[in-house]
């Protein structure tokens, strides 16, 4: 009986402390609302998820967020001009920001390392529609069909894009 009340005893004292450092590492943590706290953070990122964090975390429409941004994408630019294959080609798409310059680049690049007609028709899922990009998949994929399937697909999307 003595070792249940010991051990009901040492919950007690266990739960005791969660609370207490809860409730004061909560009130310890001050939140970054100061642009020169951001900035020095960006300054000091200098890996991919360092710059992704700051960009993430800053506050929607500051500056903090455009700068991390640009950074960013210079990151994401260097690294799609070191990519060979379509998954790392792949790997810099899933970060770059939509309706960039970054993101347009990177499937332009997909577009050209893509061999196959399943390739093809994943950049073309990708790609935005009525862009010169979706427009140039469309003329490789017809370019790719070997199937009557692949072919029919290929002109029934070229009429939905018609349209």
């Amino acid at each position: 009986m003595k070792g249940k009340r010991t051990l009901g005893a040492a919950w007690l004292v266990l739960f005791a402390f969660m609370f207490v450092f809860a409730v004061t590492g909560c009130s310890s943590v001050s939140t970054i609302s100061d642009d020169s706290s951001w900035e020095s953070r960006l300054t000091a990122a200098t890996t991919f998820g360092e710059v992704a964090r700051v960009y993430w975390d800053a506050p929607e429409g500051s500056e903090a967020e455009k700068v991390a941004l640009e950074k960013l994408k210079t990151i994401l630019k260097s690294r799609l001009a070191a990519a060979t294959t379509l998954e790392e080609v792949w790997g810099v798409y899933r970060y770059a920001p939509e309706g960039s310059e970054v993101r347009k680049a990177v499937l332009e690049k997909m577009l050209s390392l893509a061999t196959t007609f399943e390739e093809v028709a994943r950049v073309y899922r990708y790609a935005p529609e009525g862009s010169e990009v979706r427009k140039a998949v469309l003329e490789k994929m017809l370019s790719l069909a070997t199937t009557l399937e692949e072919v029919r697909g290929c002109t029934g999307t070229h009429r939905k894009e018609a349209r």
